[in-house]
């Protein structure tokens, strides 16, 4: 080991056990083992649940396991006056302001510049995959930027069209566009992530092996990126360090007219991932090893970390630096949600958003729908990135092993009104949240507030 892995390992220890001291957990004399402080278990009795943090703490240090989001449920508090009432919206870093922090997965199945517009007009991001040319890249980036809030009232009315045409034919007058070109669906209209011109918001990936790695960061800059996103399976590692130093440096070069560039950097799920990564310079990490519907890493190498333990001990890596080195930083847990819960219990952990592939590509503003969609099963095929589909498009050795499958799924309908509903579903686990005497919330104080108590395999969730 490196004095600079031991370095690294102290301060990793530090950030845990600080928090186990900040949570009420005491060492006492003569044990091996942390546990609960007399105050914190009386709070947690009243209650009717524990802090995120003391489960996460209690199941590494006295059963040496990590949890999933199965594996927890919410305590419900004293709800909002109404569900509405609670905030979705995330500032990233000053930089971004997202409504609705839902990130679409940079799959070749899920992202292209229509589910980008989509995204955004219902105050999402886009990532638009880079398993394409830098200059295919940069033009889907611009088709996206291209959507002004103050003028393009025919493209925004089209991309409206496109959702009325997915649902029920009695239902598409339900879904409009208001007088200021905002989505509007049952007279609740839904605020666009937009930038400072009112142009819609979008991101762009690449890998970090590419050998045109220089050549398609300055194409997706160019093509006016808000953000750019590395993107590896496995991100902790030399290769990720240096893609960040040399992304920055490409950005550092355009800084007088991209000053707002942020810079995304995964997969990892350790905090000594995330740790490495921050310090390398990277704004956000995206975090995650395989909990994807179509991922199969964790089978395939036998390696992942369970996401709601993973996430948690990240986002103390990300307030650590924001604490330590008065810098703004944020997390994105990228994989496993389908539905608002998963999301909520996400949120719970720290993170800023949410990363979502399979399940946008089941609707109709994926490129999956537009190739491959049987209108007699009412089913379309979905993907990993690094499925054998995948990889024989991106021309990879027949040796290399997949660690994605396909899928053939249920198509669910107008991209539009799932992402309308997942916004309803957390802003209604937001209120059962609770945490304070109006019931109101957002998501950072539903992370630092509220209880959830463990469940045995036996626990039923409804609708089974």
């Amino acid at each position: 080991m490196t004095t600079e892995d031991k370095r690294i390992n102290r301060i990793i220890n530090n950030i845990k056990t600080d928090d186990m001291k900040r949570l009420g957990f005491i060492s006492p004399v003569f044990s091996d083992f942390w546990m609960l402080g007399p105050s914190a278990k009386l709070k947690a009795r009243a209650k009717g649940g524990f802090k995120l943090g003391h489960l996460v703490h209690y199941a590494r240090e006295r059963d040496q396991m990590y949890l999933e989001p199965e594996d927890i449920t919410g305590a419900p508090y004293r709800a909002a006056k109404h569900r509405s009432d609670c905030s979705t919206e995330i500032d990233f870093c000053g930089k971004l302001i997202l409504p609705f922090p839902i990130f679409s997965a940079n799959m070749e199945c899920a992202t292209d510049s229509e589910m980008a517009i989509n995204l955004a007009l219902m105050g999402g991001i886009g990532v638009i995959h880079q398993f394409q040319t830098p200059d295919e890249q940069r033009k889907e980036i611009e088709t996206v930027k291209s959507i002004s809030l103050n003028k393009s009232k025919k493209e925004i009315k089209k991309i409206i069209e496109n959702n009325q045409k997915a649902i029920d034919q009695n239902l598409r007058r339900r879904i409009n566009m208001s007088n200021n070109n905002r989505v509007i669906i049952d007279e609740r209209e839904y605020e666009p992530a937009a930038d400072k011109n009112n142009c819609l918001v979008v991101a762009g990936s690449t890998g970090i092996k590419n050998p045109d790695f220089s050549e398609r960061i300055d194409a997706i800059i160019k093509g006016g990126t808000d953000m750019v996103v590395l993107d590896t399976a496995h991100g902790h590692s030399g290769s990720m360090i240096e893609a960040i130093n040399e992304a920055k440096e490409v950005i550092m070069n355009l800084k007088d007219n991209y000053p707002n560039i942020l810079v995304l950097a995964g997969n990892v799920i350790t905090a000594k991932g995330a740790y490495e990564l921050l310090e390398a310079g990277a704004d956000g990490i995206k975090a995650g090893v395989g909990p994807g519907f179509n991922c199969i890493t964790r089978k395939v190498t036998g390696f992942g970390i369970p996401m709601i333990s993973g996430l948690y001990e990240i986002s103390l890596v990300a307030k650590y630096f924001e604490k330590k080195h008065n810098r703004r930083v944020f997390v994105v847990a990228d994989g496993g949600v389908s539905e608002p819960g998963t999301a909520l219990k996400y949120f719970a952990t720290g993170v800023q958003g949410i990363m979502i592939g399979t399940y946008l590509a089941q609707t109709s503003a994926s490129p999956s729908y537009k190739t491959t969609f049987n209108k007699k099963k009412c089913t379309i095929k979905t993907y990993g990135s690094a499925s054998d589909r995948a990889k024989q498009h991106q021309k990879r050795p027949l040796w290399d092993t997949p660690e994605g499958i396909e899928r053939e799924v249920p198509f669910i309908g107008s991209t539009i009104l799932e992402i309308a509903r997942l916004i309803t579903g957390c802003q209604s686990g937001l209120s059962y949240s609770g945490t304070n005497p109006e019931g109101y919330t957002d998501f950072a104080t539903h992370a630092r507030y509220s209880r959830w108590v463990k469940v045995s395999s036996q626990f039923s969730r409804g609708g089974n």
